[in-house]
């Protein structure tokens, strides 16, 4: 898994809970990178599951809305790391970027990164069906990126989770419409 997701949940639960509380977790999990990344370098994922046990327990919040939580955090992490991905016109527009052109550049630069997978069904102007995949099954963590773009766009719109791969699914299907603010 990419050092950047590391990096950022570092910095997230950094700045949400303090120093203290993010030493005394390294502490406690052991991770084999002593928690030590760079943006750059590629970590078992196991780690980051570790991590999310050890906030759920701490914290008291269930994995799925540390996740979706912290996608909201990364999106504006990578909005101002990587702000020419975010050079388009609407929300709509962004997310149909992402497998076909941000994974793309992702991949030359980082071609053992496992990503996600996305299909569209792309049929109305204010509506969009994403098929998410992905070994990682980190479904949330892609809600939460959704709900941060929305914000960084400043376009409302409905996020309904119809199929999902936590529930035995093969993929998960995510609904979007898109509603003009008034």
């Amino acid at each position: 898994m990419r050092g950047i997701i590391f990096t950022q949940l570092s910095a997230m639960i950094e700045q949400e809970q303090g120093m203290a509380f993010y030493n005394r977790m390294l502490e406690e999990i052991q991770l084999p990178s002593g928690g030590v990344y760079t943006a750059g370098g590629n970590y078992d994922p196991a780690e980051i599951y570790s991590i999310l046990a050890f906030l759920e327990n701490a914290l008291g919040i269930p994995q799925q809305f540390i996740l979706r939580r912290f996608g909201e955090f990364l999106l504006k992490g990578l909005a101002s790391l990587f702000p020419n991905f975010f050079e388009v016109e609407s929300l709509k527009a962004f997310l149909l970027t992402i497998d076909r052109h941000i994974h793309v550049e992702v991949k030359k630069l980082y071609p053992d990164s496992e990503l996600p997978t996305f299909q569209y069904l792309d049929e109305e102007d204010n509506r969009l069906t994403i098929y998410y995949n992905s070994s990682k099954k980190m479904c949330s963590l892609a809600e939460g990126l959704i709900e941060g773009s929305a914000r960084y766009f400043n376009q409302d719109c409905s996020l309904l989770h119809t199929t999902c791969m936590h529930r035995g699914d093969d993929h998960c299907t995510l609904e979007l419409e898109f509603y003009a603010r008034s």
